[in-house]
């Protein structure tokens, strides 16, 4: 087991990807929808745009952020691991993700699908399989 660095928050990853978005209320309400995010900051400036917000999803989390004229929308390519592809597909269709591939099986040992949400960003999903 490893242990935790010190200069890491207690809430963080040593990594965690940073999404800047035009819509980022619509980012999280996808997040929550489709990977059962749960929200663990959020900021808000008085003009309503999100300055800041973090989701967890699963053991990771994911910060995220309106663009503004200073840092504009920078779209991403993501993967995780998810108990079922095949539900996470149709909810991501539900909250308005485009089918960029649906769930098939991977010579590489996953069960995996593509979306893009609403806002530009890639998903990659996918359940492990046991090779044959």
């Amino acid at each position: 087991m490893t242990t935790r660095a010190a200069f890491i928050p207690v809430d963080a990853n040593q990594v965690m990807p940073y999404l800047t978005v035009t819509d980022g209320k619509r980012l999280l309400d996808f997040l929550v929808g489709v990977f059962d995010a749960a929200v663990v900051r959020r900021h808000e400036e008085s003009d309503g745009r999100l300055a800041h917000a973090a989701v967890r999803i699963g053991d990771s989390i994911i910060e995220l952020s309106d663009a503004s004229a200073e840092w504009g929308p920078t779209p991403a390519a993501l993967h995780l691991y998810v108990p079922d592809v095949e539900a996470t597909y149709r909810k991501a269709l539900d909250h308005g993700a485009t089918s960029l591939h649906a769930p098939m099986d991977q010579e590489y040992g996953e069960r995996s699908c593509a979306v893009q949400d609403p806002l530009g960003n890639k998903w990659y999903v996918a359940t492990p399989i046991s090779k044959p």
